[in-house]
């Protein structure tokens, strides 16, 4: 069989590929000239066996035991523990997805006094100091990196409870400064990578688990400990280096206490690999191993269907894969660690400069960020298959052997047809009356908009429930900085009454903007949740000229166009809004005439502005004593809101929702 004929030559194994790896592809080829249909049943048998079945799971874990790692070390040492039950409870079944597993943990830890009185002395000889992190500096002393235990599925009970007490009996120690030696244990894991490859070949899922709290030497841009090592690991090995020329996905685990630079460093290997990021907490080992076995689970269907599919298009290939994740259950993970800006323009610079010692400060000196730390959140799992998550299964799949620009093309399109998100409902006709959008133009009160600094070129009107001494509900997004907060018009009442009606809503405020002419755009963004009620939907009624609503998935690239007509709604479901952009982008006008559109946004905000400023609610923390507007504005605004812009850059491209919020619902806030 020739699969890869329409594809790209050796993209895939085939069949016959794979037949010839053994010595039964001579007897298949003869057996195959008989038109005996019980043999050609036997041979279907014979061709199911010979297609590798993605049944290895095999980890190398990277622990950083240092001793700032204490604060969550108990919690770290049970999560590694709880690994075990749900492996030995996996392999050997024969009713259920089985598998075979080994486990390998490096740990990391760091140079300490005697490698930086070898520093001094090479110094002092003019010499340069290249440090061996993989062997003892003196007897009885553990090297700075090296293999702590190991345990597959083929171990003694012996040697497994000996696994399961060098777990319990882990010790954290040493790491004076705050960087630690997580260059060379990511290459020493590297290594084992490269033996478990050789070892199970095409019918392992292999990934690397990295668990730590600092940075490598050279990382640190946050200087309360310094570092022994600011120009990088004294082996001189470079992190990134390392990370770009890793060869399987590193899933990163961050406890709680782990500050902004070690979750930069860590998510940028994160997504250089394709894996995920994930909090550290007492759910860690269940979440951790259902998405690895969900992995597993589809690159090994994946194989089953791909071997069928000879001559296939693309297209044929991502109906056929879209279809088995329809049909079955996967799952994805949710709450992830939120991806530091900084991560895409390390990129930039080792493009631009190569690697280098100091980059990450340099990057930071460019990029702002907010240092203060969140609160402990939880990593959880969710229905559905992550655009990663497709190509780490596709991947694994294939052997390796499809083309990067193919894989992405195929996860793309089969991402497209995934039911758990494209699901968008468009009313129309939905309200009665004639001439909505003139009756809106005069009764509207409108006002020039502004964002920042800039003034929008659409003119815009709030509305909303009026309570007793002027409390007004309030949305803290740009567009609302010194609007007034209107009564409902007669128009915006009806549409109010009608969408809580329909949808047994309770709407209690309303933005209304002109969309004036063919050139009056809004770019893709998702409505921040900060001030929203949890869970409620988010209602976009359109009238005038008809337009276009662009849809684009948050994580993956698939892009829907939905029309809206004269006198649509449009019902944006709160997870839809965590899991999509949504915007009006140029030339998305569907008539010639340049006239223009109106857009009623209704939304349920649980935060109020009262006459003096002060927002109160759930999400907002109370003022301190004597405070006021004056010296909220004086002491506070300028931080309040680079966090909340820098909370919000991460809500745009994440389903985080209100997690990236959880350090601004604690702070008092007033509109000004």
């Amino acid at each position: 069989m020739n699969f890869t004929s329409k594809i790209s030559n050796g993209s895939i194994k085939s069949l016959c590929e794979l037949a010839t790896e053994s010595v039964a592809a001579a007897a298949a080829e003869e057996i195959y000239k008989n038109d005996d249909n019980e043999i050609r049943v036997d041979i279907k048998t014979v061709e199911d066996t010979l297609t590798t079945v993605k049944d290895v799971l095999a980890l190398v874990i990277v622990l950083d035991n240092t001793a700032s790692q204490q604060a969550s070390w108990d919690l770290i040492r049970n999560m590694l523990s709880g690994l075990m039950p749900f492996l030995e409870s996996r392999h050997g079944e024969t009713d259920k997805f089985s598998i075979t597993y080994e486990i390998r943990i490096i740990y990391a830890n760091d140079y300490d006094d005697d490698h930086k009185i070898e520093a001094s002395r090479a110094k002092r000889l003019h010499k340069d100091y290249i440090a061996d992190p993989y062997n003892s500096i003196q007897d009885g002393k553990r090297p700075v990196v090296g293999e702590l235990c190991r345990i597959s599925s083929e171990s003694t009970p012996l040697e497994k409870q000996k696994f399961s007490e060098t777990l319990q009996n882990m010790k954290c120690y040493g790491g004076g400064d705050a960087p630690e030696a997580y260059t060379p244990a990511l290459k020493l894991s590297q290594d084992h990578v490269n033996e478990l490859t050789k070892k199970y070949g095409s019918n392992a899922v292999i990934a690397t688990l990295f668990c730590g709290d600092d940075v490598p030497h050279g990382c640190q841009t946050q200087h309360s400990n310094g570092d022994n090592w600011p120009e990088g690991d004294p082996s001189g090995m470079d992190w990134f280096e390392v990370v770009n020329g890793y060869t399987v996905p590193i899933h990163a685990l961050s406890p709680s206490h782990a500050n902004v630079d070690s979750n930069c460093i860590l998510g940028y290997a994160v997504s250089k690999t394709g894996g995920f990021h994930l909090n550290v907490d007492s759910n860690s080992s269940q979440v951790i191993l259902r998405l690895l076995m969900a992995e597993m689970k589809l690159s090994w269907l994946m194989e089953r269907n791909l071997k069928d599919m000879e001559g296939a298009s693309t297209e044929e290939i991502s109906k056929k894969l879209a279809e088995l994740i329809n049909k079955e259950s996967f799952e994805k993970p949710t709450n992830t660690v939120p991806e530091d800006p900084r991560i895409s323009v390390l990129d930039e610079e080792i493009l631009k400069n190569g690697f280098k010692p100091n980059l990450l400060r340099c990057v930071s000196e460019n990029v702002k960020v907010s240092t203060t730390r969140s609160k402990k959140s939880v990593s959880n799992i969710t229905q559905g298959v992550s655009a990663n998550g497709m190509l780490r299964a596709l991947r694994t799949a294939t052997g390796g052997s499809m083309a990067p620009n193919l894989m992405r093309q195929v996860s793309d399109s089969v991402l497209s047809f995934n039911p758990f998100t494209d699901h968008f409902d468009v009313y129309h006709n939905f309200l009665d009356g004639d001439n909505i959008y003139t009756k809106l133009i005069n009764e509207i009160n409108w006002s020039p908009m502004k964002i920042g600094k800039s003034v929008s070129k659409r003119l815009a009107s709030f509305q909303g429930v009026q309570k007793e001494d002027g409390v007004v509900p309030w949305l803290r997004c740009p567009s609302i900085e010194g609007q007034t907060i209107h009564p409902f018009t007669p128009t915006i009442q009806k549409i109010v009454e009608k969408v809580n009606s329909m949808f047994d809503t309770n709407v209690n405020i309303v933005k209304i903007q002109q969309y004036l002419y063919k050139n009056s755009t809004i770019a893709l963004h998702g409505d921040k949740v900060i001030d929203l009620k949890e869970g409620e939907p988010i209602f976009i009624v359109r009238f005038g000229a008809t337009r276009d609503i662009t849809m684009k998935q948050k994580d993956g690239n698939k892009t829907v166009k939905l029309s809206m007509p004269n006198n649509t709604c449009f019902k944006l479901t709160y997870q839809d809004n965590l899991m999509w952009q949504h915007g009006v982008l140029k030339e998305s006008m569907n008539s010639d005439e340049d006239t223009g559109s109106i857009s009623v946004v209704l939304r349920e905000s649980v935060t109020w502005r009262q006459q003096n400023g002060l927002l109160t609610g759930p999400r907002c923390g109370k003022p301190a004593l004597g405070e006021t507007a004056d010296v909220w504005k004086a002491e506070n605004q300028e931080n309040y809101n680079v966090a909340m812009i820098q909370a919000y850059k991460l809500e745009n491209k994440s389903d985080i929702g209100l997690n990236a919020y959880e350090h601004i619902c604690t702070q008092s806030a007033w509109a000004l």
